[in-house]
């Protein structure tokens, strides 16, 4: 009889009263929704993060693809902040432009809309928000070509002034030191200016630019080379251009030599003036000549400057 009344005392104590009862009913009451709402909550979150991300991609793309048109652009038709036509390069082989258009509506969730030549107007952008095309225009194309600037130049003569007479042996040349601005990498040479006159029989003088020695003489290796007609020079003092071409990617501590020479004929092939003083010295340049053609040059003169100037662009 004891021995049953403590197993019925054992088993009361482990069952859940009804107080018990209705409290977890209670509490599972709170539970429940709370969890259902976190639930619907990070699978509501996972689709907007999802719709976010394609939407964001969807804009990217449509952006690149206008960035890419307008890159291109030749001018425009009509540009306003909601519209945008102009001509784009020949993309059909059709022998003339292209037209581009974008345009949007203005009101919120209408599409973006692209037309390429007359053709069907297309969605570029569903669902768009906002758009401004009023952009700010920037010019395309080639880069403008580079100013010619001068140098090297000695055309104020500083003392007294002769003539140098050419002919088959007695040659000349002019040793000058490229002014360009600090930092200069390369440039390039196009002209060279001589102060020439005629001699008196018909020949073809060589203006060549060659490379110096250490006594700022010409030697045998010759940059560029051209010629100048005699028949084309006057009897007088004239500035003469003579030109070159290739001559780009020029090292701007290298000087050169400016060497006039016969071309043909073995009679006088015209003067060149030259200006003798002290005040030569300042210019760094070295006047050289030659009576044997070239086999023997006389050392570097800088007391002595021919009338001429150097001229080029920089990059």
């Amino acid at each position: 009889m004891k021995s049953f009344r403590r197993r019925s005392s054992h088993l009361r104590r482990r069952a859940f009263t009804l107080v018990e009862m209705v409290m977890s009913l209670v509490i599972l009451s709170v539970i429940l929704p709370v969890c259902g709402s976190i639930v619907m909550m990070a699978g509501r979150a996972t689709t907007d993060g999802a719709t976010r991300n394609l939407a964001q991609m969807q804009a990217a793309d449509a952006a690149s693809q206008m960035t890419d048109d307008l890159n291109v652009a030749l001018n425009f038709t009509q540009r306003t902040a909601l519209a945008a036509t102009f001509t784009v390069p020949d993309r059909l082989s059709a022998g003339s432009p292209q037209v581009v258009s974008y345009s949007w509506s203005g009101n919120p969730g209408d599409p973006l809309l692209r037309q390429f030549n007359g053709g069907a107007s297309t969605a570029l952008l569903n669902g768009v928000q906002n758009l401004n095309l009023a952009f700010t225009p920037r010019l395309m194309g080639p880069a403008p070509a580079a100013t010619e600037q001068a140098l090297f130049s000695h055309t104020t003569a500083f003392g007294s002034t002769h003539g140098n007479n050419l002919d088959n042996n007695n040659w000349a040349s002019q040793y000058f030191v490229p002014n360009l601005p600090i930092g200069t990498s390369s440039y390039t040479l196009t002209r060279v200016r001589l102060l020439l006159k005629s001699g008196p029989q018909s020949a073809v003088m060589s203006v060549s630019l060659r490379f110096p020695d250490a006594l700022f003489r010409p030697t045998g290796a010759i940059v560029a080379q051209a010629t100048v007609y005699e028949s084309a020079l006057s009897s007088q003092y004239e500035w003469i251009d003579v030109r070159f071409t290739g001559l780009s990617g020029q090292n701007p501590l290298q000087g050169l030599c400016i060497v006039l020479t016969n071309a043909t004929g073995s009679t006088n092939i015209g003067a060149v003036q030259i200006d003798q003083s002290l005040f030569s010295i300042l210019s760094n340049a070295y006047w050289s000549s030659t009576a044997n053609a070239g086999q023997n040059w006389s050392i570097g003169a800088s007391t002595t400057t021919a009338m001429c100037s150097v001229y080029g662009t920089v990059p």
